[in-house]
């Protein structure tokens, strides 16, 4: 269980099976599609990349976590801690949350300090925006199987905009980011120092970024995942 999936699973193989019980419990044939970037969002994040790289970067230092829905306050909760450290030490760091959220405890009083933003939900392709002003994208995640069943799609919408993540090492993870080079992957104790890292040298976080970029732009695009559709498609015809 844990990373390697369900019962030693690959994720994979996870697909697989999730697929042929829906084979079997909707008596439907089922074909796995994975999450990829469409070309609306592409091309709208190409063009926040060619802003990004004409202005110049001003203080704050923003940490982002885009939530979507409240499910996703404990996930918040594993790296919380070590986040609130942080903006202890450097109070020039600060956290925006894009989303419903239930905000951890230790992170509240930041609020009052203007270190702690919490905005709504948006559209699609306000989100890319959002996360291409941010100067890390953090994905932290409960380790399980229900996790571990997770598409990369925080990772990729975040690379696409020079964005850099720091992520839990669950299996899909592990699978995309090469530590140190395209993503830092960061367990419960790593948050901090990891970040830290990217604070103090913005020439090592714009290389992970670009890097990132170019991975995810190669790999989740839609002329990248055509084969994959146009297969799934014509099994089911």
């Amino acid at each position: 269980k844990g990373s390697a999936g369900v019962d030693g699973m690959s994720v994979k193989e996870l697909y697989k099976y999730l697929s042929e019980k829906m084979k079997k419990d909707l008596n439907k044939p089922a074909q796995v599609i994975n999450n990829f970037a469409n070309r609306e969002q592409m091309d709208h994040s190409a063009a926040l990349v060619n802003e990004k790289k004409k202005e110049k970067k001003q203080t704050p230092f923003l940490i982002g976590y885009f939530s979507g829905t409240r499910s996703h306050t404990n996930d918040l909760g594993k790296a919380a801690l070590e986040i609130r450290d942080l903006m202890d030490k450097y109070t020039d760091i600060k956290l925006k949350i894009v989303g419903l959220m239930d905000i951890p405890d230790c992170l509240v009083p930041h609020r009052s300090s203007g270190q702690l933003i919490h905005e709504p939900l948006v559209d699609p392709l306000t989100l890319q925006k959002k996360i291409a002003e941010v100067d890390v994208n953090i994905i932290p995640l409960v380790d399980n199987e229900f996790t571990n069943c997770k598409s990369e799609l925080k990772y990729f919408e975040a690379s696409i905009v020079d964005t850099p993540t720091c992520a839990t090492p669950t299996y899909v993870y592990q699978q995309n980011i090469q530590n140190g080079r395209n993503g830092i992957l960061c367990r419960e104790g790593e948050w901090f120092r990891a970040i830290e890292k990217l604070y103090n040298d913005p020439v090592m976080s714009a290389k992970i970024a670009d890097n990132a970029r170019r991975y995810c732009e190669s790999k989740y695009s839609v002329e990248a995942q055509a084969k994959q559709i146009e297969a799934a498609l014509t099994a089911m015809l």
